[in-house]
């Protein structure tokens, strides 16, 4: 958008794809219609998002309602995704001290390559802190995730922290 901070293409939360997601396409349509609104609500905070919130107003001469974060909002809610949540983290981080625990999560949409995951692992593994760590089986090339473990690193993550395919998110973010 004019005006508003530059983003490169890489800085975009999509797969590099030759085609454009159905609900991109969707998202691009309804916000072509965006004067035509009373209001604008955005999941973000006024805080991070100061000067594009009001440049946003200023354009389209409408409110903007920063309402984020929800997560403790929502916590009791059922799950809306796809993929199985892995219920037994849950069991694992009520044996963890209270504020104690990292949550990694690149979420639905981001995919990892090789060099990424490496350096997150030994990060994860170097720290020293507990830790709960989402790896979804396609965030990489949809092979299994183990083999892109670096040689040592499995060792050195040890019972400290514990690896997901998914899990139940919200639940995670609420936990002590």
């Amino acid at each position: 958008m004019p005006n508003l901070h530059h983003l490169r293409f890489k800085d975009l939360p999509y797969p590099i794809t030759n085609e454009i997601p159905e609900w991109i396409m969707d998202f691009f349509a309804s916000s072509v219609n965006i004067r035509s609104s009373v209001a604008i609500i955005l999941n973000t905070t006024d805080c991070l998002e100061h000067s594009t919130l009001s440049q946003l107003q200023q354009c389209y001469k409408v409110p903007c309602f920063p309402i984020a974060p929800l997560h403790k909002l929502g916590a009791t809610a059922t799950s809306t995704s796809f993929l199985e949540e892995d219920q037994s983290c849950i069991a694992w981080l009520e044996k963890q001290p209270p504020n104690s625990v990292l949550y990694i999560s690149f979420g639905s949409i981001a995919c990892v390559n090789e060099q990424e995951l490496t350096e997150t692992a030994w990060g994860l593994g170097n720290s020293g802190i507990p830790f709960i760590w989402v790896l979804r089986s396609d965030s990489m090339d949809g092979s299994q995730l183990e083999d892109h473990f670096p040689e040592g690193v499995i060792a050195l993550l040890g019972e400290r922290g514990l690896i997901v395919k998914w899990a139940p998110q919200k639940k995670v973010l609420a936990h002590r």
